[in-house]
C-alpha cells in the first residue's frame, strides 16, 4: 500500500486495485525467473477446486530489492469469485 503523503515519482503511476473477497495465496521463495511455476501451482489448485478466476491478480514483495533474487519472497494473490471472471481456471 502507497501511503496518501507519498511524493510523486517520474515515470510511476499509482492505481487503485479493487478490493476482494477471496483469493487464491501463495508465497513464492526465490528468483523471479521461475515465478511462472508458482503461478501455476496457485492457478492448478483453484482449478481442483472449481473455482474462477477473476482480475486483476496481484504480486506482493515481500523482500527489499537489495536482497539477491535467490532470498526473495513474493506473496502471489489470485481474486476468485463469480463475476466478473476471466473464466474457470484451468
Amino acid at each position: 500500500m502507497v501511503p496518501d503523503a507519498t511524493s510523486a515519482v517520474d515515470g510511476l503511476q499509482v492505481h487503485v486495485l479493487p478490493a476482494v473477497d477471496r483469493a487464491a495465496v501463495t508465497v513464492h521463495a526465490g528468483a523471479m525467473a521461475s515465478i511462472d511455476r508458482s503461478w501455476q501451482a496457485l492457478m492448478d489448485a483453484a482449478a481442483e477446486r472449481g473455482e474462477t478466476l477473476r482480475s486483476p491478480s496481484r504480486e506482493v514483495y515481500l523482500t527489499a530489492g537489495d536482497v539477491p533474487q535467490e532470498a526473495w519472497r513474493t506473496e502471489l494473490v489470485q481474486p476468485l469469485g463469480d463475476d466478473p471472471g476471466v473464466g474457470p481456471a484451468r
